[in-house]
Formats: C-alpha cells, sequence, structure tokens
C-alpha cells in the first residue's frame, strides 16, 4: 500500500507538507498513522481478543452463537437462536 492509505481508510487525515503546518517529517507523522490505522483496521483472532471475522454473522458463528433457522449441531459451548425459515 502507498503511503497514507491505510490513514485514509481509517477515516483520518494524512499531513500534506505543502499545505499543513508540519513541512519537515510530514512523511514520518503519516507513516506513523498508517501503523496505528493498521492496528484500527486489523481483524483479530479471538485468542487475541477479536472474532476473526469481519462481518457480524460470522463473527458470531467464531463465539459460537448460531442465529440461523436450521440446527446447526451440538457442540460444547454453542448457542443456537432460531429464527423462522
Amino acid at each position: 500500500m502507498a503511503l497514507g492509505d491505510d490513514t485514509l481508510a481509517a477515516g483520518w487525515t494524512t499531513v500534506n507538507p505543502n499545505t499543513d503546518l508540519v513541512k519537515d517529517g510530514a512523511d514520518e507523522i503519516t507513516e506513523t498513522r498508517d501503523l496505528a490505522a493498521s492496528v484500527k483496521l486489523e481483524t483479530r483472532p479471538v485468542t487475541r481478543g477479536g472474532t476473526g471475522a469481519t462481518t457480524a454473522s460470522q463473527a458470531l458463528k467464531n463465539l459460537g452463537i448460531y442465529v440461523q433457522a436450521t440446527d446447526p449441531g451440538h457442540a460444547n459451548g454453542r448457542i443456537w437462536i432460531k429464527i423462522p425459515a
């Protein structure tokens, strides 16, 4: 990715040395924003406190919660919330 892509994806602004007050070090500031944004945008596995998913439905399944019309089958720690078909 190009410098500033992660920053912009996170909804933050990059530092422009031509228009902002910071002239020297603008790229370094944007690079540190990229690093912070990559942590913010990271999909973390369950073992690291995340859900390991990028959608709500998959996140629930990864946590053992199934919201669906059909029985997912028995497993220890699994929860099934039945919805109308």
